[in-house]
């Protein structure tokens, strides 16, 4: 918006100095009497010149700290620091009109327009949620890849790489889309072959989708499951999707797996034994062996049957002991994850007779249940109200806590 200066009578100015005008348009003067120019040293013309820059200078720098999305709270229920800070100082000149970026490999995720002045010797304090301007927030990024924050509008342009690592495992990533409320973890797991009888109707590759299927089933609580669908974060409810891949790098611990025919073995996922055993036949032989016993009661399965429960059998087996080292993570070995959450004993692991399944809503993926007779599952939906508790699955997405460095 241009200046108008109407004067009804004359207009003097006296100075002392220089005067210096720059001027981007037309600079003209209009009278109705002389226009008169005197100078000691002489009138010059020329070619316009710039006026002169004013120079600033900023600096940038990211407060260490730990960072969690939300804020998710540990085991005690503690609550996580949610907030990245980044101050800005002024070093030289008066810095304006700056702008902030947090950029990946280049891209910008974030922009905050900075409205301060800010005069030398004065900082800024930026404050981000981790989540790009989409409402994205992906902990990889932290990781892979090159996350920088920068600051232009100063006569420099900073920028400072945002260091991260793992705070907590190095086994899970999250990825949040607070638009639609739906998490992704990447679960990284590290079953390995063991023993894989040939007499058993599966090989490794049949066993490894089985567990996969088996934490997306258990571990997951999103819309595709009838009781368990959802988790609650700031009052909002969230669906959490898993994404296992099995993996040597940045993985849990090797989790070895076998199959067998005969000689049927007990799983466990302890430091001091890790075994994941596929029993198969079992179904066949418990219901069989039951059915002659009591005949009124139940009655005799096919093979085929019985194959497909130890299917059944044999997912919800490894959801829960891959389950067991999220457990340790977010609550402790001895005291939460070894004894089940209190529903067994520590050293010979036997269940406590007060755990009793409940009689409606979540069966607890990771407790063990007295009343849990096998050849009961299917008529008290055993697998499908068996879900991993909400707490646990927050547990899960805690486990991915970064420290910046």
């Amino acid at each position: 918006m241009g200046k108008y200066t109407y004067i009804g009578g004359d207009y003097f100015e006296n100075i002392g100095g220089s005067k210096i005008v720059y001027v981007k348009g037309n600079n003209e003067t209009h009278s109705n009497g002389q226009i008169i120019q005197t100078a000691e040293k002489g009138i010059s013309f020329g070619e316009p010149k710039d006026p002169p820059v004013k120079e600033s200078e900023v600096d940038i720098k990211v407060i260490k700290t730990d960072f969690l999305p939300f804020g998710i709270a540990n085991f005690k229920g503690e609550k996580e620091n949610d907030i990245i800070k980044f101050e800005i100082l002024s070093k030289k000149g008066i810095a304006q009109n700056l702008t902030f970026y947090v950029k990946h490999d280049g891209k910008i995720i974030f922009k905050k327009k900075i409205d301060e002045t800010l005069n030398v010797g004065e900082k800024k304090i930026i404050e981000w949620n981790g989540f790009s301007d989409a409402k994205i927030y992906d902990s990889s990024l932290f990781i892979d890849g090159k996350l920088t924050a920068e600051v232009t509008g100063a006569t420099n342009e900073v920028k400072v790489k945002i260091d991260a690592k793992y705070d907590v495992v190095e086994w899970v990533d999250i990825k949040i889309d607070d638009n639609s409320k739906k998490i992704n973890a990447t679960l990284r797991i590290n079953l390995k072959e063991a023993d894989i009888q040939k007499t058993v109707n599966k090989t490794f590759e049949d066993l490894l989708s089985i567990s996969l299927n088996g934490l997306k089933n258990y571990w997951g609580r999103n819309q595709t499951r009838i009781i368990g669908n959802s988790i609650q974060i700031k009052g909002l409810g969230y669906e959490v999707f898993i994404d296992p891949i099995n993996f040597e790098e940045r993985s849990m611990p090797k989790l070895n797996v076998y199959a067998s025919t005969e000689k049927y073995g007990r799983s466990r996922n302890w430091w001091a034994s890790r075994k994941l055993f596929y029993n198969h036949g079992e179904s066949y032989n418990i219901y069989d062996e039951v059915s002659k016993k009591y005949p009124n009661r139940v009655k005799s399965i096919s093979k085929s049957e019985g194959s497909v429960k130890d299917d059944k059998n044999f997912e919800h087996t490894a959801a829960h002991e891959i389950g067991h080292e999220i457990l340790q993570a977010f609550g402790g070995k001895n005291n939460y994850s070894y004894i089940h959450k209190s529903t067994s004993t520590l050293l010979t692991q036997e269940v406590k007779s007060e755990s009793k399944l409940p009689i409606t809503g979540e069966i607890d993926l990771m407790k063990y249940y007295s009343d849990d007779y096998y050849i009961e599952r299917d008529n008290n939906n055993f697998y499908g109200a068996n879900v991993a508790d909400e707490k646990d699955v927050l547990g899960l997405l805690w486990c991915s806590k970064l420290e910046i460095k």
